[in-house]
């Protein structure tokens, strides 16, 4: 998967693996993943409410490129 970086940088800026790919309930998602989340529950709580289903990326390694490769 790549990562896209939005304004003022606006282009691709890395690749990362996806592990894993966790579906449900938010609260089964939730459950899945807070360990391992960089999200705190208020926050997801807040992004899932009134949502019957949630999905979550595993991500593995991840490649950033460089910021100014050579050419």
């Amino acid at each position: 998967m790549f990562i896209y970086s939005s304004a003022p940088v606006m282009k691709v800026v890395a690749e990362v693996n996806i592990e894993e790919i966790v579906e449900g309930n938010p609260y089964e998602v939730w459950e899945q993943t807070k360990n391992g989340s960089r999200i705190n529950k208020e926050l997801y709580d807040e992004y899932f409410k009134n949502k019957n289903i949630a999905v979550a990326y595993k991500l593995g390694k991840i490649n950033v490129y460089e910021k100014n490769p050579k050419r």
